[in-house]
């Protein structure tokens, strides 16, 4: 039996065609997995789909915020992530 703990990351690193490697903290995604071993990527797909939006508020580019909420305003983004990009939470 494998114990599985709280907290888990997973660290990608990607190898480039001219030898050099991408910086494992760039691409390293935590993560909790449940007692029957399934991890919950619930919070690394929130950054993901609310990351382009906070960017674009940050440059404080009306344009690209208003077409990442048009992104974010799918049927398969989570109601809650809708409401967080929404300002409704």
């Amino acid at each position: 039996m494998v114990s599985l703990s709280a907290g888990a990351s997973l660290r990608t690193v990607l190898l480039h065609a001219n030898g050099s490697i991408s910086s494992p903290r760039e691409l390293q995604f935590s993560y909790e997995v449940d007692e029957s071993g399934t991890p919950d990527l619930s919070t690394r797909v929130a950054v993901q789909t609310l990351g382009p939006l906070i960017a674009a508020l940050g440059e404080r580019d009306a344009k690209d915020v208003a077409q990442q909420l048009k992104t974010i305003d799918r049927p398969s983004t989570s109601d809650a992530l809708r409401e967080v990009a929404k300002g409704k939470f």
